[in-house]
């Protein structure tokens, strides 16, 4: 495990409160800095996190393999 300037990383898949699954960067337990997020319903979130919420560019990816890039605001998507 290392330690970085965002926090704890970790290589191993994390369970977190909502039922996804997160692989990557972590503070004080929560996703912040790059990682990628698992949901159950195939849907995929790829990029930049902030306490926990999807904040930054990433992309979002779908069952289907469907691709949106994007902008994201504690966790939503920006101009949309």
């Amino acid at each position: 495990e290392n330690e970085g300037e965002e926090g704890q990383q970790t290589g191993q898949l994390v369970k977190l409160s909502n039922g996804s699954q997160y692989a990557g960067s972590l503070k004080n337990g929560r996703p912040h800095g790059d990682g990628k997020e698992f949901m159950k319903d195939g849907l995929s979130y790829i990029g930049t996190f902030k306490d926990g919420y999807w904040h930054g560019y990433g992309y979002l990816i779908d069952s289907e393999n469907y691709l949106c890039y994007g902008e994201f605001y504690e966790g939503r998507v920006v101009g949309i």
